[in-house]
């Protein structure tokens, strides 16, 4: 029957028809009758009444649930249960009775069995009731008396949690699951309370189990990964500390873990997906904590920042406890109290990359494993979280023409909820970020150095021989340009560090091996952009990197100069004059010209005085400096 609301004999037919299926409890007709959501969201008492009972839910969980359910009738029985979403005294008779909230459950129990442990795609004649089961469920969940009910329920069944969290391997099951434990929309008050609940039954540490349980299928390894990216980014009280709590052992696990076959190594970037979003959470949080109070840190003595600066080399040099002094300034005390001793047990861990890299390398000879590639990403992602850091500080734009000066501090995650530490798109960028932010803002502020600060990770890198690894990928697979991109971003984040961090930056280039592949490179006849191969091409855009560096041009700063070459660009930089192009040697013969805008002499001396790079510069720097610049050209 089509319906008709202006037409009130239609709606009087409809409403004798509806009234004539209650009155001979014919369920089966009356949900699959057109007009019953529309009778519904009007309100209908006759249908309210009837659909109220317990008898009637329990047919009509029945209906969508029983084994040999006919879809289409199923299907129609969903629709009446989100009809209901909003009629409190429909839903919440689920609820309230054990017997009836007990039946969807009771129907994924019967066929868990059907699933193996850790597989993740549902066999067919399963779907529909894990299908229905996450419809249903998060309907359910919509009010917030219905949500706290359904918690009560779980904490006394816990059987029907660890079932539930068994078939998150579902789309639908997962969904309802995250909906259960976080939802943008809800108050303080019911966060809390699912917070209490979720400590209480101890869901963290049995998803953190099933992640590092080698038995389990990747894909639902990296469906759990991602409810807990959830509940870090969703801050749910006191549960995000417990998914911070859990990063050395995942770490740990990808570190140690002899991943043999291909298709086990992609779990690496699975967990690091995972690691990263906690650690840019942190890192992004600190430094927005930092920045709000400016005055108390401007306030402390240089004896006190002395102090700190020496107690953070130690903690995360050394294998003892970390401990920091406190600064007095009670946020940023009890911010780092936190996550400071977790930050410093991921840097001590990142020792291990090296021998994880040589194992997953393994047999091959000569082409790169799956594994050395996502592990070399994660790294290179992690000096990423310095552009996460500076895009958190930027300034506010309406427009890429427009700034304004209001500095994001009130969310300052909400600049990249769902990507963090992301790679840049740029080949002649290093860890990137908001060109308006200095980097030193990675590292301190107010001269005080960031506890959580990616600048300790950087030295953890250098220090276990990262960067040398990156040099030698390079020289070893001269066309894998995966590779060689990666290895570039290493290099290129840590040269970033330049002034704010000169061991970082001059280290990465005295001892990497980068200057001797620039000496064999320049043996070689000069090769034409053309005819460059992926090896050359990166090991040119590393070179320029350094010696940009000790300049102080931010990478932005290359594409706004190419930028103003286009007369249908007019782009408003702060201090930059339209008519004025962001200027930087291109090679050491020039850097003359520049000498006076020099930021580190140290790294600018350190090029000059090295034989390599004098020749380098020469043979390649100095010639392409003389040919006409293409704009997609770096």
């Amino acid at each position: 029957m089509v319906l008709c609301p202006q037409d009130p004999t239609c709606e009087e037919s409809e409403g004798d028809e509806l009234g004539e299926l209650i009155r001979n409890d014919n369920l089966a007709a009356l949900i699959a009758h057109d007009g019953i959501a529309f009778q519904l969201r009007c309100r209908e008492e006759l249908l309210i009444e009837y659909l109220q009972t317990p008898t009637t839910l329990a047919q009509l969980l029945t209906l969508i649930f029983r084994d040999d359910c006919d879809q289409e009738e199923a299907n129609c029985a969903i629709t009446v249960v989100q009809a209901c979403e909003n009629i409190s005294q429909v839903l919440s008779v689920i609820t309230d009775t054990p017997g009836l909230l007990s039946i969807p459950f009771d129907s994924l129990r019967r066929h868990s069995t059907l699933l193996p442990r850790g597989h993740y795609e549902v066999p067919r004649r399963f779907q529909h009731i894990s299908r229905s089961f996450g419809q249903v469920l998060k309907s359910l969940m919509w009010s917030t008396k219905r949500l706290l009910s359904i918690l009560s329920f779980l904490r006394e069944r816990r059987e029907y949690l660890a079932l539930w969290l068994q078939m998150a391997c579902d789309s639908y099951v997962m969904d309802a699951f995250s909906f259960l434990l976080y939802d943008s929309s809800r108050k303080a008050e019911i966060a809390e309370e699912v917070a209490r609940f979720v400590c209480d039954v101890g869901i963290i540490d049995v998803v953190a189990a099933n992640i590092v349980d080698v038995t389990i299928s990747t894909e639902y390894a990296g469906a759990l990964a991602q409810l807990l990216c959830v509940i870090v980014i969703g801050r749910l009280p006191a549960v995000a500390e417990q998914v911070h709590a859990q990063l050395p052992r995942f770490l740990s696990f990808l570190l140690e873990t002899k991943f043999t076959e291909p298709e086990a190594q992609s779990r690496i970037e699975v967990i690091g997906d995972l690691i990263l979003c906690c650690m840019s959470m942190t890192c992004v949080q600190e430094a927005g904590i930092y920045n709000v109070h400016l005055e108390e840190l401007n306030s402390l003595s240089e004896a006190v920042v002395g102090r700190r600066r020496e107690e953070l080399e130690r903690c995360y040099a050394g294998s003892d406890q970390p401990q920091l002094t406190p600064l007095g300034i009670a946020p940023i005390d009890d911010y780092e109290k936190m996550y400071f001793p977790i930050h410093v047990a991921l840097a001590r861990l990142c020792q291990r990359i090296p021998h994880q890299l040589e194992i997953l390398q393994g047999r091959f000879a000569r082409s790169v494993s799956f594994g050395v590639v996502v592990l070399l990403r994660l790294a290179a992602r992690v000096l990423s979280i310095a552009a996460d850091v500076r895009n958190s500080l930027a300034p506010r734009r309406d427009s890429f023409r427009e700034t304004f000066n209001s500095i994001i501090l009130t969310d300052p995650y909400s600049y990249s909820p769902t990507t963090p530490a992301a790679l840049p798109d740029s080949g002649d960028t290093g860890a990137g970020g908001a060109p308006d932010i200095s980097f030193v803002a990675v590292v301190q502020a107010a001269g005080v150095p960031l506890g959580l600060g990616v600048v300790h990770f950087a030295r953890a890198f250098v220090s276990c021989g990262l960067h040398r690894i990156a040099v030698q990928m390079l020289e070893k697979f001269p066309n894998a340009t995966c590779v060689h991109y990666l290895a570039s971003r290493i290099l290129m984040s840590l040269i970033e560090y330049g002034p704010v961090s000169p061991d970082v930056c001059l280290a990465t280039i005295e001892t990497s091996g980068l200057l001797r592949e620039l000496e064999t490179i320049s043996f070689a006849a000069y090769q034409p952009p053309r005819d460059r191969n992926s090896r050359v091409v990166h090991v040119i855009l590393v070179a320029r990197f350094a010696l940009r560096t000790a300049f102080g041009v931010p990478d932005e700063g290359v594409l706004l100069s190419k930028l103003r070459k286009l007369d249908s660009h007019r782009i408003i930089v702060p201090g930059c004059r339209l008519t004025e192009p962001v200027a930087y040697p291109m090679s050491l013969s020039t850097a003359t010209t520049f000498e006076e805008r020099c930021v580190f002499p140290e790294l600018l001396r350190l090029l000059r005085q090295s034989h390599a790079y004098v020749m380098f510069s020469r043979v390649y720097l100095e010639i392409d400096e003389r040919v006409d610049a293409v704009f997609s050209e770096p």
